[in-house]
This record gives C-alpha cells, structure tokens and sequence, in this order.
C-alpha cells in the first residue's frame, strides 16, 4: 500500500463536506506580497506603509508609526497626510518645534 494514492469516497468528490471531505489549503498571500522589488508598484508600496503606520499609530506605538510615516514621505515627497500625522506625533512626544516645522511644510 506504499505506493498507492488515497481516493476519496464517492461522496466527498461530489461536494459532500463530511469528515473525509477534501478542502484545499488556502494560499498564503504574504508570501506573494512583496514591495521590495525594483519592479513594484510605488502607489500601492506608500500606500501599504500607510496603512502600517496608522495601525501602529492606532496602537499608540509611536516610534513604528513615525519610521511609516517617513516612509510615506520618501516615496511621496510632501504627502500632506504624513506631514499632519509626524506633527501630531511630535507634539505627542513633547517635540513642539519640530511639530511646528512640519506644520510650515504642510502649508507650504
């Protein structure tokens, strides 16, 4: 019996979802996600450093979200979202006058 493939019961081919049922794994998407490579797609890389840096935000992990934030400005210079959260971060943090420098950037 090594060398035989195990087959299904009738039942489980047809769609049956019994115990003997065959249900794929599902794929493992963050394998497939990548936005390291040189041919990645830089509107959906800033986007997804947003997205990282708002739940760290959220989390009130505010170092992670000001190194997401800064991301988000090196791939979109003068982004207006980033420069409000790494204001609302500095003045957070106690850091007045860089809070107001990124203020002035945003208004400029």
């Amino acid at each position: 019996m090594a060398g035989r493939t195990h087959v299904l019961p009738r039942t489980a081919a047809r769609g049956c979802h019994g115990p003997l049922a065959f249900v794929p794994p599902k794929p493992d998407n963050r394998a497939m996600q990548t936005d390291t490579g040189p041919r990645s797609n830089p509107e959906r890389t800033w986007q997804a450093a947003w997205q990282g840096a708002e739940g760290d935000l959220a989390s009130r992990r505010h170092e992670a979200a000001r190194a997401g934030y800064e991301r988000v400005l090196a791939l979109q210079p003068g982004h207006p979202g980033a420069l409000l959260r790494l204001s609302t971060i500095a003045t957070a943090q106690g850091r007045y006058r860089d809070a107001v420098a990124l203020l002035i950037a945003l208004a400029d």
